[in-house]
């Protein structure tokens, strides 16, 4: 696992264990969550029952083709890992109910593939559990979505959320409520495809191709990179940089 640093515009290793990530996030205390890939070893039994056999998400299939077929040598793992001591700080996150862990902050997958077509209904049914973070405030959705989402986004209560309905290729926006319940969602822009940020000033990024930037819910301009966009994060000591991965680079755009 890398962080890139913007000052000397490279890859710093932060841990060599062997994982696969699928997305990141941070905690209060400035640690990094990772959910990642976990491939058992053929016919592994932990607690007399073999891994492959234990169904994670009690046979939610997270609306699409994706995750069955995940599942049929994989499972989603979540860790956390302290940047300092990353080797002797990596921990594997517990699965416990929203109703018990109570964060402040959740993060929700920011790309769904439901080729179902159902995301829009799928918000009906809240979500009932959640991997926590070591802080006791910060937490990761328990999903099956989690298996192909490229980037994680934080829902806050009382604020809207915008999300990528990665089928239809569309932002979605939903009304956060205080449990953490998903609803009114609507087609926020005709584009999308992994990621979105909405900075602080609200001019939102939308890689699709190019980088579509929106102000006021209206397209205002396109940047085209060497290679295709795929997520975007607001970050930085004043949120100055957006960041967007891409498909073979890493790109620093100063946004201020």
């Amino acid at each position: 696992i890398y962080r890139w640093d913007p000052e000397t515009e490279t890859m710093i290793l932060l841990t060599s264990q062997h994982f696969q990530p699928l997305s990141l996030a941070c905690d209060s205390q400035g640690r990094l969550l990772v959910v990642t890939e976990y491939q058992p070893v053929k016919n592994s039994v932990v607690n007399g029952i073999e891994e492959l056999v234990t169904d994670e998400f009690g046979g939610e299939s997270g609306g699409g083709c994706y995750y069955p077929f995940f599942s049929y040598d994989r499972r989603i793992r979540v860790c956390a890992i302290d940047p300092k001591a990353p080797e002797a700080s990596l921990e594997l996150l517990p699965v416990v109910s929203l109703e018990q862990a109570k964060p402040d902050i959740l993060y929700y997958p920011a790309n769904q593939w439901r080729d179902s077509g159902d995301m829009m209904e799928s918000f009906a049914k809240n979500d009932i559990a959640c991997y926590l973070a070591p802080d006791g405030k910060t937490a990761i959705v328990h999903t099956p979505a989690l298996a192909r989402a490229c980037g994680l986004t934080p829902l806050c209560p009382g604020k809207p959320a915008y999300l990528v309905d990665e089928y239809n290729k569309c932002i979605v926006q939903v009304q956060v409520g205080n449990d953490f319940a998903l609803s009114n969602p609507t087609v926020w822009a005709e584009r999308g495809e992994y990621g979105f940020a909405m900075t602080e000033d609200g001019d939102a990024y939308i890689p699709d191709c190019l980088l579509y930037i929106y102000v006021d819910g209206e397209k205002k301009d396109t940047i085209q990179l060497h290679d295709r966009p795929a997520c975007v994060l607001e970050a930085g000591k004043n949120k100055e940089y957006l960041y967007i991965t891409a498909r073979r680079d890493v790109y620093a755009l100063r946004l201020k």
